[in-house]
C-alpha cells in the first residue's frame, strides 16, 4: 500500500466508493499565466478597437463627402444636355472596348518568333523593337494606336455616363464621379502606354500602365460598393476588382506564381476591360427598357 500511494498522481485521489479527479492546476499555476493571458487578452482588444477606430472614421469621412455633395450647387451643363439628346453614345463607346481584345489577336499574328500569351506581356505587342530571334512585333503601331484609342474611349464613355448619375442622390452622384473620374484617369494611363512604348520611355510606361490598371480597379471597386446595380453586376465588381489589383502586385513585382508573366498581367488587366464592355451593354439595356416603358 505505501508504494502505491507514492505512484498515485497527485491529481488522482482513490477512496473506497469513488475515484475523484483534481485539477493539477494550482493556484501558484494560475498566478504565473496570469500575465501571459492579460496580455493576449488586452492585445486582441487594442486590435479589435483600432479596427472598430478605423471603421468609425472611414464612415464619419464618407459622411462628410456626402455632405459636402448635398450643399454643393449642381448647375446645368452643355455636355448634359448632350448626353440627354444621344444617351446612347457613352455606353456604344465603352462597348467598343472590344476592339482592344480584337488587336492583340492580330498583331499577335504577326509576332516573331512567336507570341506566347502566357509568357509574353501585352506591352511586348506594341515594342517597336524588332529583334526576330527574341522578340519582334512588325504590327506595333496598331497595337499602341489601339492603346491610344482605348484610353480616348474610356475617358469619353466615362464623361458622358457620368452625366446620368448626376440627377441620383448625393451618395450615388458621389460614388459615381469618383469613380467614372478614376476611369477617366485610367484613360489617359491606357493613352500614355501607347504613347511611351515599353523600350521607350520606360518609366512613363510603367506609370501609364499602373494608372491604367490600378486605379481603374479601384474606380470599378468604389461603384459596385456604393451604386445600386444588380447581383450580377455588382458582386463581380465587388470580388474580381481585389484580385485584378494583387495581380498587378504580383505582375509589377515579378512574381508571377508559375503561371507566367502574361497570364499574371491579363489577370489584373483583362477584368477592366470586360466590366467596360459589360457595363455599357448593362446601361444600352437599360436605356431600352426605360424607353419601352414610357412607350404608349
Amino acid at each position: 500500500m505505501a508504494v502505491t500511494g507514492m505512484l498515485t498522481p497527485t491529481c488522482l485521489r482513490t477512496t473506497p466508493s469513488r475515484t475523484v479527479l483534481r485539477s493539477p492546476l494550482t493556484p501558484a499555476t494560475g498566478r504565473a499565466f496570469a500575465p501571459a493571458l492579460r496580455l493576449l487578452w488586452h492585445k486582441n482588444v487594442s486590435a479589435t478597437g483600432r479596427q472598430t477606430v478605423t471603421q468609425a472614421w472611414h464612415r464619419r469621412a464618407w459622411s462628410k463627402m456626402v455632405a459636402w455633395e448635398e450643399t454643393r450647387p449642381r448647375r446645368a451643363s452643355r455636355i448634359k444636355t448632350f448626353t440627354d439628346r444621344v444617351s446612347w453614345l457613352g455606353p456604344v463607346l465603352w462597348m467598343l472596348s472590344v476592339s482592344y481584345f480584337v488587336t492583340q489577336i492580330v498583331v499577335s499574328l504577326a509576332f516573331k518568333p512567336g507570341y506566347s500569351w502566357f509568357t509574353n506581356s501585352i506591352s511586348d505587342l506594341g515594342n517597336t523593337h524588332c529583334d526576330p530571334v527574341r522578340l519582334c512585333s512588325p504590327r506595333h503601331d496598331w497595337m499602341n494606336a489601339q492603346f491610344i484609342v482605348l484610353g480616348g474611349v474610356m475617358v469619353l464613355g466615362s464623361l458622358l455616363i457620368f452625366q446620368e448619375f448626376k440627377e441620383k442622390g448625393a451618395e450615388e452622384r458621389l460614388a459615381a464621379l469618383i469613380g467614372f473620374s478614376g476611369m477617366a484617369i485610367a484613360g489617359v494611363g491606357a493613352a500614355l502606354v501607347g504613347r511611351f512604348p515599353e523600350n521607350t520611355v520606360r518609366w512613363m510606361h510603367i506609370l501609364g500602365a499602373g494608372l491604367a490598371i490600378g486605379v481603374g480597379s479601384l474606380a470599378i471597386l468604389v461603384l459596385g460598393i456604393v451604386l445600386p446595380l444588380p447581383d450580377r453586376l455588382r458582386w463581380p465588381m465587388r470580388t474580381v476588382s481585389p484580385i485584378a489589383l494583387v495581380a498587378l502586385v504580383l505582375f509589377a513585382s515579378h512574381n508571377y506564381l508559375g503561371i507566367g508573366a502574361g497570364t499574371m498581367e491579363r489577370i489584373a488587366a483583362y477584368p477592366e476591360t470586360i466590366w467596360l464592355i459589360s457595363f455599357g451593354v448593362y446601361i444600352s439595356a437599360s436605356h431600352y427598357a426605360t424607353r419601352r416603358v414610357e412607350r404608349p
